[in-house]
């Protein structure tokens, strides 16, 4: 297994040796060390190391948070601070910066050590996290069907493009938004509004499938029949997460159904004429004849 690679950034140089020194002994390596904000950005983005261990005063006039937020908007790359700063204003402005670990000088060893050894994990827990974040999202985008999830508040968290077209929501303003004033639902005899599914699919934990004359009404207010199915979102645990709704658009084939429905009325009603005029001719009159 290749070994860490660790960029020190530390204003003092004996300290740095101190360090490097004890990165060494811990199994990790040390591609580069710098004292000053600039050359902390650099070796950072040159070296690409898999942690950073940041001092708060570095040399140069700035200090190590800046140096962590620079880092941060170009690469990610995790931070761990080492300081002797703890004030509330070093630490408000060190959280911005998202490090994995503060730890406050003097330090123990097995400290700095445990430090670095879960700083590391969490990072690659997190990196995980994000392509699988990432995979899904793309898996979500690349379903032809209308897809929209929804937390156990009934809060919208996803819009697959079908479902941004079908509803004409776009999922930047969906966000956030309870489910009903997105998935708008109603019905298309009494205009009453039909229970949201995602809200029955969390509460009876069970698949919700669609009810007869379901119309979803857009975002503008065009209407379109849908068939949707309501799942709930189970974690490992079975704990309720949220629920997704499946949904298409069905109503050209509702209009082929009323189309099929009215001319088979006309046909029944047409066969019911003709059976009772042969059951039942009128009377033919009488034509007299010439001659």
């Amino acid at each position: 297994m290749t070994p860490a690679r660790i960029l020190i950034v530390e204003d003092e140089s004996l300290v740095a040796a101190d360090l490097q020194e004890r990165l060494q002994h811990f199994g990790y390596t040390v591609p580069a060390i710098a004292d000053n904000e600039t050359d902390a950005v650099a070796s950072a983005l040159e070296c690409q190391p898999d942690l950073v261990l940041m001092d708060i005063r570095l040399k140069g006039g700035t200090d190590g948070v800046a140096a962590a937020a620079r880092i941060r908007d170009q690469r990610d790359l995790p931070v761990l601070y080492l300081t002797a700063h703890s004030d509330p204003d070093t630490l408000r402005r060190a959280r911005v910066t998202e490090p994995l670990a503060y730890l406050v000088k003097p330090f123990e060893e097995h400290e700095l050590r445990a430090s670095i050894e879960m700083a590391l994990y969490r990072h690659q827990a997190e990196n995980r996290l994000r392509q699988i974040a990432d995979w899904l999202t793309c898996l979500l985008h690349s379903i032809g069907d209308p897809l929209l999830v929804a937390n156990t508040e009934g809060r919208v968290l996803y819009l697959n493009p079908a479902a941004e077209v079908l509803t004409g929501w776009p999922l930047a303003d969906a966000v956030g938004k309870y489910s009903p004033e997105v998935f708008r639902l109603v019905n298309e005899r009494t205009r009453e509004p039909i229970e949201n599914p995602l809200k029955a699919a969390c509460l009876q934990t069970v698949v919700m499938r669609m009810t007869d004359d379901s119309v979803l009404v857009a975002r503008n207010g065009s209407e379109a029949h849908i068939d949707y199915t309501a799942s709930p979102l189970l974690g490992e645990s079975g704990k309720m997460m949220g629920a997704v709704v499946a949904f298409r658009d069905v109503t050209q084939r509702k209009l082929a159904e009323r189309g099929l429905m009215e001319l088979n009325q006309r046909l029944q009603s047409t066969n019911e004429r003709l059976k009772t005029f042969f059951t039942h001719p009128p009377p033919f009159a009488e034509c007299p004849l010439d001659g």
